[in-house]
């Protein structure tokens, strides 16, 4: 038995349609299903091989600029990575850069798109992920009470600068011997000033800490780098010729920093420590 409706003709048990037009139409709708799942299969393998060019089997060679996140900023570092040898059983080699220094990591293993090394001076274990042209992971310092502190690491290459990406050029002058004073601890602090670019050492207790920072007109970066010990100083110069602002280390909440002038303090040899600094210094 069947039912006509209009010009489709349906049989009374559903299993038949009679009907030009939407067979037709069905056929169509095959067709382009069959199309698109053709062109997927096509199109599926180049897309591997596509994935596959994008992956590195270890970080790419060059200058990169890490920052490392504490609560009150970014403290940058400059690292390099070199390619090496074949014969000498490893891709690649990270060293942390100081100016014209540089000194390599140890400890260094790749696994996979991890990386993980022992950056020089006791500064602490990197662990990163890496792609072409980035690392992100984290550094940890020892654990002062039995538990390890991780902090937040990227990195990029190419980049090549401190704290100011555009460097002023009136700029404070800054060098010379500072006393500074963190609560009741006064520490005797050295800085020399290339341009824009600041350089020195900070001894704090029975450790001397190296500094490296950036002047900008009047507000002052300075980041400090000592064993298992990362600090932060922002500030600025006093109409007194003063610097004072906040100062974070590790992942202690801030406190308030002074520093004056101290003719006690003896300024860096140069002989000694690196003052050119190309990645500090603007380019213009």
């Amino acid at each position: 038995m069947t039912v006509a409706s209009g010009s489709v003709v349906f049989d009374a048990d559903l299993r038949r349609i009679h009907s030009p037009t939407l067979l037709t139409r069905l056929s169509c709708v095959r067709y382009r299903m069959s199309s698109k799942t053709a062109l997927l299969l096509l199109v599926w393998p180049l897309l591997g091989v596509l994935g596959a060019c994008g992956m590195v089997n270890s970080p790419q060679p060059g200058m990169y600029r890490a920052v490392i996140s504490l609560a009150g900023g970014e403290v940058p570092m400059q690292l390099r990575i070199d390619k090496m040898d074949a014969a000498k059983n490893l891709a690649v080699q990270l060293f942390v850069v100081e100016g014209e220094a540089s000194v390599p990591a140890t400890d260094l293993q790749i696994n996979g798109n991890e990386l993980r090394a022992t950056l020089p001076g006791e500064l602490g274990v990197l662990k990163v992920q890496f792609d072409r042209n980035s690392l992100h992971g984290e550094l940890q310092l020892a654990a002062v009470a039995g538990k390890p502190l991780a902090f937040p690491v990227t990195a990029r290459r190419g980049e090549n600068y401190r704290f100011f990406k555009t460097a002023a050029t009136d700029n404070a002058d800054i060098s010379g011997g500072w006393r500074v004073q963190v609560l009741n601890d006064s520490m005797p602090l050295a800085l020399i000033q290339t341009h824009d670019g600041v350089d020195g050492s900070l001894h704090v207790q029975d450790k001397s800490c190296d500094i490296t920072g950036q002047i900008h007109n009047d507000d002052v970066y300075l980041a400090g780098f000592c064993k298992w010990q990362l600090m932060l100083f922002k500030g600025s110069v006093n109409k007194e010729g003063e610097l004072a602002g906040d100062f974070w280390q590790n992942n202690q909440p801030s406190q308030y920093w002074h520093a004056r002038r101290s003719n006690e303090v003896i300024e860096p040899q140069t002989d000694n420590r690196p003052v050119k600094l190309p990645w500090a210094i603007p380019t213009r």
